[in-house]
């Protein structure tokens, strides 16, 4: 498993207890904890994390900066069958490690999965400004309807646009066939997610019952950055691997 940190402080050590709280045994996994030059105290989170949870096997890891560099380094770095990324924003529901790694297990033909993203509702009800709370409930249900809708209806017919980098997981043998995560854009998860289905002709699927829940958005401002940055990325992508078929008639 691994955890990109950058100033991830506030949320680390939640993000790791929900690791060790799977029921996952933890005995099988290894959790590395890929820091990205943070300027903050995640290194003291982590450390606390190692206390509290002493049955997890943890590593602490300096790379480069950004979130591409640090999971390449760590993929490198891994001993697992599977790899599995996470974001340390987020928490793990209890069994979505262990669904994951049966989805595996069950599906010899699937090369890669992308787990169900949620926003945590119990703090978007807790939310005492109505207008950040209306847009908070807008984006959970956007989140529930392109995970539990449209990548369904994607993945069934191998058709994945994006593995969602906040949770996806890999065969490592099917992921060091690749050119590893790509530094030059904003959407490394996307380029992996070309990178599998289209120049290997793998399968990536969604293991819909593989939950992760992730704090929902704080400001339209910061709205705006997020939609930015995922418009940019599929730009790029579908720039690199789609280029003969952006043409109107291929496209129809």
């Amino acid at each position: 498993i691994i955890v990109p940190v950058y100033n991830s402080e506030e949320t680390l050590f939640k993000c790791l207890g929900s690791i060790s709280d799977s029921s996952y045994p933890n005995k099988l996994m290894q959790v590395i904890v890929a820091n990205n030059q943070s300027t903050d105290n995640s290194f003291q989170v982590f450390n606390k994390v190692q206390q509290s949870f002493s049955n997890l096997r943890l590593q602490w890891m300096n790379t480069d900066k950004g979130k591409a560099p640090a999971l390449n380094s760590a993929i490198y770095n891994s001993s697992g069958k599977y790899i599995i990324n996470l974001d340390s924003d987020g928490v793990l529901e209890k069994n979505a490690l262990m669904r994951m790694v049966l989805g595996f297990e069950n599906n010899s033909d699937i090369d890669a999965m992308t787990g169900t993203i949620l926003t945590e509702k119990a703090i978007i009800q807790n939310n005492k400004k109505p207008l950040l709370r209306l847009l908070q409930n807008n984006e959970y249900f956007e989140y529930a309807q392109s995970f539990l809708s449209g990548r369904i209806i994607e993945s069934s017919a191998n058709r994945l646009f994006t593995m969602s980098g906040a949770f996806s997981a890999f065969r490592k043998e099917v992921l060091l066939k690749t050119y590893m995560y790509n530094t030059q854009t904003v959407g490394e998860d996307i380029d992996m997610t070309f990178q599998i289905r289209s120049k290997l002709k793998g399968r990536v699927a969604l293991c819909t019952d593989s939950f992760f829940y992730v704090d929902p958005i704080e400001s339209l401002d910061q709205l705006y950055i997020q939609r930015q940055r995922w418009q940019r990325g599929e730009i790029e992508v579908s720039r690199s691997f789609m280029s003969d078929q952006l043409h109107l008639d291929k496209f129809f």
